[in-house]
Parts: structure tokens; C-alpha cells; sequence
């Protein structure tokens, strides 16, 4: 029983996501308002209404290759018995989880052909995967894993979480406009302070079997590898520190970095209006931008190590060993030190933003009719690496039904994992609710990948229409 309330309340918690950090069912939509400059800087200008804000939105998303759930979906009763599954055989295990709280934006209009928007959120990536390695269900201890992966040449893995926080600043303006083709450009620049950054890895970790007369033992022979976390955290590991006490010195150990965004939009005008709006009126629209250009940048904790070959005769009973008995993180450091050669960084270290190029197509099919193509294609590398912020998702396909105040949209995604979601949003006055994967609806299997997201817009009244035609 308490297993169910425990998944269903992880439902309601991850359900309010969105890939990517966005909201991708209305992608490059003149109705999208403050939440334009998550898609492309040069969109906000874009824009209906005079000034338009959001009021707080959540954000997450949860994809992994390794463990799925049956008989379980949001619709289930509290009495089912819940099932899950570990995929086994040789591949390599993946997970990626984002999130985003969007505490408030603000987009204001510049007569007709320029804006202005402000935001402030706080976001995180955590990313984690393996080699190509094999995985079973139930593993007997340190043991039994390198007895699984016997014909594994070596293991290596990478796990990395970033919290910050983000006030951005966003310009776009109207550089081009003509008959049939407008072009918008636009930057967004980005300040960022880490609240909690972590990362660990290890690289081509070497094991040698052998045999004794009690069974079977596995000596390292070599690897190296890390563990980064920052300041931030250690106020609230050391319990000999008042609340107080622990906030303060969080506050005092953040950092600041700066990033940003830039972008641009094509707009192919048909001639003529709509019964509508001009702005909604349009053959198809182009939208070009790099995302999160830049890092956020932490303080080491002075638990923070990095190891480069072992001790002599270091067998898998030493990492039993310290996983039974280490309870705190510097029990762990020095017990690593103790079979490792191990030093201590110092200064700063960065995690790297899910840079990516981001390329939007928005087609009109019939009044208040599009379909939305993204592709967004990361250019941070992906596979080990330690300090990166990884998305969920690179491809997504969105066709709509769109008015001011009611919407319905239909995302199909393709995410890293080689998954395909179908997804579902609605429209319903200021709310904009939705999900990736409407099998944690209808199916018994689906969870936990997707997930939802929800968000509140206010408009002001709408803009004064440019006819071209000068007055007299």
C-alpha cells in the first residue's frame, strides 16, 4: 500500500514535465507568449497581446532504458499489486531527468516590432549511464557483479546532477519585413547561480579473476575516476550547524555564471489577412537558435577527489567492504583513499549546459490549424561525459488546434533513448496543462518514462494591427 502512494505521488511530481525544459506542445505559437524565449530568443516579439506574463509553471521529464513498471497508470486503484521489471542482457543503462520550476516571466511589446521579456526559474538536469555492460535483475554483491560482467573488458560509468537558478533578459526585434517575409532576431542573456552541482565517474576500471580455494575473486588492476560535488551541499551534511547556520553558508557558497541564447525566425507571409489576426495568418514559419550556451560553474567541496590506479592487491571484498560500512561522505573519501591513489582538487569545476541547435518548423494547414516539426541536436558531447547536462529528447512532431483562450495539442517525440512518445496538452483560459506520454493514461507499462507540465499565462489586450497602409 505504501508503494502505491509512493508511486502515485512520483506520478503527480514527474508528470509535471516537459521536454527539454520547455513546453513542447506550443512550440514557435504566437499564443505562447512569455514562454517564447524557452523555444527561440527572436520569438517573443512575435507576440498578440501588448504584454503578456507567466505565473508559476513546473517542469520535469524521466527517461531511462532500465526499469519499467506493470500493471501501473495514473487511472490504477490503490488495491492493484504493482510489478516492476530491470531490463536484462548486455546494453548500455541510461537515465535523464529534468525539471524546472518557472517562478514568473514577462514579455512586453515595443509598438509593433520589438520586445522586451524577463524570467526568472530554477532548473536541473541530472544524467547518469554505463558502458555497454551486462545487467540482471539480481545482483549478489560487488561480487556478483564482476562475476556477471566477467567478459566485460573493462567499466566505466558517469552520474551528474546541476541545480541553479536563471534570470534571463530577452530582446527580439523585427530586422526585415516585407509583403510575404518577416525576419526576427533575438538574444537572451542568462544569469545563473548553482545551488547544487555533483558528478562522478569512473574510467576503464580493469579487473583480473581469480580463483581460490573459497570461489572466485575479482583484484583491480587499474582505472581511474572522480567525485565532484560542490560547497553548497556541506552546510547541509554537517548537523552540528543550525538551520540557520546551514542557509547562510548555502547562500555564501553559490556562484555566478553568465550564458544565454541566440536566435532567429523566418516568417512566409501568405497575402492577404485573417478573420482573426495577421499574426496568426502565415504559410510557414522558420526558427533557428543555439540554447544554453555556457556552464554553470560550483566550488569544490573539500570531499571532492579524484583517484588514478590502486593500492596493491585491491579485491572486490575492499569495495564490499566500504559500501557496508561507510556512512558519510568522508568516511567514503578516506576509505577510497585507502585503496586508491587518490589527490584532492581544488578552485571551481563547471557543468556543462545541454548546448544544443535547436531548429523549428511551424506550418498553417487551416485557420487555427499548424503542425510543429523541432529538432534539437545537442553539440555537447553525450556518452561519459562527466560534468554534463543532458535532454531528454531531440525530436518532436506537434500538430494543433489553437485560439486564444482553447488549444489542444498532440506532441510525438523521439527521445535519446530511441523511445516514441505520444503526448497530449490542453488550453483552457490562462492554463496550459499537458503530458509527454499518454501511456501513463492508457497503458499498464508506460511509467515511469514522460511525464506533463503545467503553466498559468495572463494576457494584456491585444495589439493595435500594422496594416502597412499609412494613416492619414
Amino acid at each position: 500500500m505504501r508503494m502505491k502512494y509512493l508511486i502515485i505521488a512520483l506520478a503527480i511530481c514527474t508528470s509535471l514535465s516537459v521536454y527539454s525544459q520547455q513546453y513542447p506542445g506550443i512550440a514557435a505559437s504566437v499564443h505562447q507568449s512569455a514562454l517564447s524565449i524557452q523555444n527561440n530568443p527572436a520569438a517573443s516579439v512575435r507576440s498578440n497581446h501588448t504584454w503578456d506574463m507567466q505565473i508559476i509553471g513546473l517542469q520535469a521529464a524521466f527517461n531511462t532504458n532500465v526499469i519499467k513498471f506493470r500493471n501501473f497508470n495514473l487511472f490504477s486503484k490503490l488495491s492493484d499489486t504493482i510489478f516492476y521489471d530491470i531490463k536484462e542482457g548486455r546494453y548500455q543503462p541510461k537515465l535523464y531527468a529534468n525539471g524546472a520550476f518557472d517562478i514568473f516571466s514577462l514579455r512586453i511589446g515595443i509598438k509593433n516590432h520589438s520586445a522586451i521579456a524577463f524570467c526568472s526559474r530554477i532548473r536541473n538536469y541530472s544524467f547518469g549511464t554505463m558502458g555497454n555492460i551486462h545487467v540482471v535483475d539480481t545482483v549478489d554483491g560487488i561480487n556478483g557483479f564482476f562475476r556477471t560482467n566477467a567478459a566485460t573488458p573493462f567499466l566505466e560509468g558517469a552520474v551528474s546532477h546541476n541545480t541553479f537558478t536563471e534570470q534571463a533578459v530577452n530582446y527580439s526585434t523585427i530586422v526585415l519585413k516585407q509583403d510575404d517575409v518577416e525576419i526576427t532576431v533575438g538574444l537572451t542573456a542568462k544569469l545563473w547561480h548553482g545551488l547544487a552541482g555533483a558528478n562522478t565517474q569512473i574510467q576503464r576500471i580493469y579487473s583480473q579473476q581469480e580463483q581460490t580455494g573459497s570461489g572466485t575473486r575479482y583484484r583491480l588492476v587499474s582505472g581511474s575516476g572522480s567525485l565532484a560535488y560542490s560547497n553548497t551541499i556541506d552546510p547541509f551534511l554537517n548537523t552540528k550547524l543550525s538551520t540557520n547556520e546551514q542557509v547562510k553558508q548555502f547562500v555564501n557558497n553559490t556562484t555566478a555564471t553568465v550564458g544565454g541564447d541566440i536566435g532567429f525566425e523566418i516568417v512566409k507571409k501568405w497575402y492577404g489577412t485573417n478573420d482573426d489576426d495577421p499574426q496568426e495568418y502565415y504559410n510557414y514559419k522558420l526558427g533557428v537558435a543555439i540554447m544554453d550556451i555556457g556552464n554553470v560553474k560550483y566550488n569544490h567541496s573539500v570531499n571532492s577527489f579524484r583517484f588514478n590506479g590502486f593500492a596493491s592487491n585491491i579485491y572486490d571484498t575492499s569495495l564490499q567492504h566500504i559500501i557496508n560500512n561507510v556512512n558519510t561522505i568522508e568516511q567514503f573519501k578516506d576509505s577510497v583513499s585507502a585503496i586508491a591513489n587518490t589527490t584532492t582538487p581544488t578552485g571551481t569545476f563547471a557543468m556543462r549546459m545541454p548546448t544544443r541547435l535547436q531548429i523549428n518548423l511551424d506550418k498553417y494547414l487551416a485557420p487555427h490549424v499548424y503542425v510543429n516539426a523541432q529538432a534539437s541536436l545537442p553539440l555537447t558531447r553525450l556518452g561519459m561525459a562527466w560534468n554534463h547536462a543532458a535532454f531528454t529528447s531531440w525530436l518532436h512532431v506537434t500538430p494543433r488546434y489553437e485560439r486564444k483562450n482553447i488549444g489542444v495539442y498532440l506532441p510525438t517525440q523521439l527521445t535519446h533513448g530511441g523511445n516514441v512518445w505520444v503526448g497530449l496538452g490542453v488550453k483552457i483560459g490562462p492554463l496550459i496543462m499537458g503530458m509527454h506520454n499518454v501511456g501513463w493514461l492508457f497503458s499498464k507499462n508506460a511509467f515511469p518514462n514522460g511525464g506533463g507540465y503545467f503553466t498559468f499565462i495572463i494576457k494584456g489586450k491585444r495589439k493595435d494591427i500594422d496594416t502597412g497602409v499609412p494613416c492619414p
